[in-house]
């Protein structure tokens, strides 16, 4: 899958949509290992939901576009 994400201008409003490479396993695994990407579980005290979702830094994929509209 292709990412996308959306960039504002200096004034605050958007202007741009951006796109990254596609998202193979092997990129995932990469950035797991380098911590940019990570598992969040979501478990603390006083949680009662359960979940768990993969998070990353906006910085990994605004270093990764390779496209802008």
């Amino acid at each position: 899958m292709d990412y996308g994400k959306i960039k504002k201008n200096i004034d605050g409003v958007y202007d741009k949509i951006c796109f990254g490479p596609k998202i193979d396993f092997n990129f995932f695994v990469e950035k797991m290992k380098s911590g940019e990407i990570f598992l969040d579980s979501g478990m603390y005290d006083g949680n009662t939901r359960n979940y768990s979702n993969f998070r990353s830094n906006n910085k990994l994929w605004f270093d990764n576009i390779i496209e802008e509209y």
